[in-house]
C-alpha cells in the first residue's frame, strides 16, 4: 500500500478501511460474506449486513470482534494493522496475554 491512499490517512475507521479495500478490489459484500465462511468459526456468522453496518459505522472498531476483524484482513490479503491500527493492537495485547497466561513453551 502507498501512503497516499485513504487507508493510511490518520482518521479512517475501520469500516471506511474496510469499504476501501472490498471496492478496491471490486468485491461485494456478499462475496466477502461468502469468503470469510471458511476462515472464521461458524459462531462468527459474517454476513453481507455486518459488513455494511461496519461500513457505514454502525458498529465501532472497540466491537469489532478480533477474530471477525483477522478474518476480513485475511480474505481482502491485507493486515489488521491495515484495516484498523486499534483492533491490532488490541489483537496484540490479547496475544500477550494469553502468552503469559499459557506459561513458557514447551521445549
Amino acid at each position: 500500500m502507498t501512503t497516499t491512499r485513504k487507508t493510511k490517512q490518520a482518521g479512517a475507521t475501520f469500516g471506511q478501511r474496510l469499504r476501501e479495500e472490498r471496492n478496491r478490489q471490486g468485491l461485494s459484500s456478499m462475496e466477502v460474506s461468502f469468503r470469510i465462511r471458511g476462515v472464521v468459526p461458524p459462531r462468527s456468522q459474517v454476513t453481507p449486513e455486518t459488513i455494511r453496518n461496519y461500513e457505514v459505522g454502525a458498529v465501532r472498531a472497540e466491537r469489532v470482534d478480533l477474530v471477525v476483524a483477522a478474518g476480513l484482513a485475511a480474505v481482502l490479503g491485507v493486515t489488521l494493522q491495515d484495516l484498523s491500527p486499534a483492533v491490532a493492537a488490541e489483537a496484540r495485547v490479547a496475544a500477550a496475554l494469553l502468552r503469559e497466561r499459557a506459561g513458557p513453551s514447551p521445549k
